[in-house]
């Protein structure tokens, strides 16, 4: 005889064997990781910045079919990755930017605390990630270590560790120059 007991998201089984009786208990244990959604924001700036384009970035975490894509981003449209598991590391490449200097940032909805000073930082969770210059990149404090994160050299590839609760990057275009005055 036996039954069955919930208990949070736990399944208790119980059985009653007779003496002398001989039984087969099989246990399946299925890992499903914690996911969470990066939803990615556009800003144009600069005197020939086209804040009607929309720009495309490719994104990937790993190498299965459903861990890589494209999406487009332009100052009035977000995008957002669903289903990015907690802990990964993301890359996000900006494909269509020519002529635009690109700088980055990422947060989290998380309770964020962004501390350059270790010792400031003890015991507090990381959720912020700066990379708008990258020799002044904020420390990031975790109780994983996180991928910190990283501007290509050319500022159109941005990688990061995937952080518990809603993940927001921003990305900002620049575009300055001289109109052509025919002089």
């Amino acid at each position: 005889t036996g039954g069955d007991t919930a208990t949070n998201n736990k399944i208790t089984k119980t059985a009653t064997v007779q003496s002398g009786e001989t039984k087969t208990v099989t246990f399946e244990n299925t890992y499903t990781p914690s996911t969470t959604s990066v939803t990615i924001t556009k800003q144009v700036t600069g005197y020939f910045g086209d804040v009607d384009k929309e720009f495309s970035f490719e994104w990937s975490y790993g190498t299965g079919d459903n861990e890589h894509g494209t999406v487009q981003v332009s100052q009035t449209k977000s995008a957002t990755i669903e289903n990015i598991p907690v802990g990964a590391t993301l890359t996000i490449t900006e494909t269509n930017a020519d002529g635009y200097t690109t700088t980055w940032s990422s947060t989290t909805s998380n309770d964020v605390v962004e501390s350059n000073d270790p010792d400031e930082a003890q015991d507090m969770r990381p959720v912020v990630f700066a990379a708008e210059d990258e020799d002044e990149q904020a420390v990031v404090f975790a109780a994983e270590e996180p991928t910190l994160p990283s501007t290509s050299e050319d500022g159109k590839t941005y990688t990061f560790t995937v952080a518990a609760g809603k993940n927001f990057v921003h990305c900002t275009n620049r575009k300055d120059g001289k109109p052509d005055t025919g002089i």
